[in-house]
Order: structure tokens, then C-alpha cells, then sequence
């Protein structure tokens, strides 16, 4: 069994509600909270599956490889995400 009074003692962890993760943005201004959902706020989208490109120059005895993969995000659903301005 495990008890959260320990377990910060222990790792330095803070107990949060519904096991939330608190990520600090230094870019936000100091009167602002934002909650996201994490299954429905953002969506990842593939503009190019992950591409292998292969060159062997064999005068140079010289290879090269390149990976690459182009993708964005954007917001899924709008409910999924709230904004608490404290000003």
C-alpha cells in the first residue's frame, strides 16, 4: 500500500487530482492556468511517413543516410481544453 505523505517525502513527487500531471510553461504569463486533456486536446497528424533516403558513393568510400518525417498538430476537440485567467 502505498501513501502519497511518503511517497513525496521519498521522491519529491506532489499528490494531484484524478493523477494530473503538472507541466510549468515559462512562456505563459503569471495569471494564467490552462488544463488540457490529454486524450482529446491535440491530434498528431503525418503529412509524410517516415522516409529513408540511401546514398553510397563508392569512389569516396563515403555513405550517407537520412531520415525524415514531416508531421503537425492541431486541436481535436475544443472542449477538451480550458483556460482560467486570474486578472
Amino acid at each position: 500500500m502505498l501513501f502519497y505523505g511518503f511517497s513525496f517525502q521519498r521522491t519529491g513527487d506532489v499528490m494531484t487530482p484524478l493523477g494530473a500531471n503538472i507541466a510549468v510553461y515559462t512562456g505563459a504569463s503569471d495569471n494564467s492556468i490552462a488544463a488540457l486533456d490529454h486524450r482529446f486536446a491535440v491530434k498528431r497528424g503525418y503529412s509524410q511517413e517516415l522516409m529513408i533516403e540511401h546514398d553510397k558513393i563508392i569512389d569516396r568510400k563515403i555513405e550517407q543516410a537520412t531520415v525524415s518525417q514531416e508531421l503537425g498538430y492541431s486541436v481535436f476537440l475544443e472542449d477538451a481544453r480550458k483556460y482560467l485567467d486570474m486578472s
